[in-house]
């Protein structure tokens, strides 16, 4: 009696060492014409955006499909707060930055069809700057990050740097970050 086709593995087709990084169906073609393919790793040289989550989170959900959401967003959230840390841009705690990926998440869930995706949040910045609480403008938020910036400029880490470390230009990398995902 012949074996089964899927039992059988064709020599010469090697599985990828993060697994299958791409799937078929409308689904998959949905993530494709709009997040973009699977990423096996968030790029460091730039704060991620949104769609860069939810590319890692289509990759880490290839690779573990029975596990829960919070598990994966909190992987996630792990290599974004390393990205932000490198960049010298203060981040929120690793639960919150986790309800964020979730957020991003659930929010690609509920869209069914293309038409209801929106290009605008998609590319902006997955922002996980501290905010002030409370409704505030954008220019405000940009004044209580920097006020964090220049007194973390003090902190014990920053002192190994000496007198030359520069809180204004790390301040200045994060608002080009966001001024480029905006555009």
């Amino acid at each position: 009696m012949p074996c089964h086709s899927k039992g059988k593995q064709n020599k010469s087709q090697e599985k990828h060492p993060c697994g299958p990084l791409k799937r078929a169906g409308a689904q998959a073609q949905q993530w494709d014409e709009i997040i973009g393919p699977s990423l096996s790793a968030i790029p460091g040289h730039q704060l991620p955006l949104v769609k860069t989550i939810l590319q890692r989170y289509r990759a880490i959900r290839i690779q573990h499909p029975t596990d829960k959401i919070y598990n994966l967003a909190t992987q996630i959230a792990e290599e974004v707060t390393v990205i932000w840390i490198r960049a010298r841009v203060p981040a929120i705690s690793l639960p919150n930055a986790t309800n964020k990926v979730v957020d991003a998440v659930k929010w690609w869930k509920s869209k069914h069809n293309l038409e209801a995706v929106s290009p605008d949040y998609i590319q902006k910045l997955f922002d996980i700057a501290p905010k002030p609480k409370g409704k505030c403008t954008e220019e405000s938020q940009l004044d209580h990050l920097k006020n964090i910036m220049r007194t973390s400029c003090a902190m014990q880490r920053r002192k190994s740097e000496g007198k030359n470390y520069d809180w204004e230009v790390d301040f200045q990398f994060y608002v080009d970050q966001a001024k480029v995902s905006k555009t």
